[in-house]
């Protein structure tokens, strides 16, 4: 798969993203076509249901999801949130849409709604 590659350091500097982040605050840096295995692959298609990354993200969703769900303090829900986002980040996987014929990284804000969502969707 062919995308950007955002700083991975960045995202995962102190472990937590701040509420004030920007997709602004991070370059876009181009790199080399990669294939990622634990890439999150957006869409509802066959592909996206059966990719490697795709399967973990749905195991931490459903490892998580109770928590989340009695979770009264909304700080630890973000924290559950991002959490599993640098899960997925740890292993070297991105969230990641296809645009045109081209895939390019989710960005931060719509990565964390995809993230929640899942926790609240009671199929998952």
């Amino acid at each position: 798969m062919q995308h950007h590659v955002e700083r991975r350091d960045y995202f995962l500097k102190e472990g937590f993203f701040p509420d004030n982040f920007s997709d602004n605050d991070i370059p876009l840096l181009s790199t080399n076509s990669q294939d990622s295995t634990f890439d999150v692959l957006c869409g509802r298609d066959v592909l996206s249901n059966k990719h490697p990354g795709n399967r973990l993200f749905r195991r931490l969703i459903k490892a998580n999801k109770e928590f989340y769900k009695e979770s009264v303090n909304s700080s630890y829900k973000r924290f559950l949130v991002t959490s599993i986002i640098a899960a997925i980040l740890n292993k070297g996987g991105w969230f990641v849409r296809k645009e045109g014929g081209t895939w390019s990284n989710l960005p931060h804000k719509d990565t964390r709604l995809k993230t929640a969502q899942a926790l609240r969707a009671p199929d998952w």
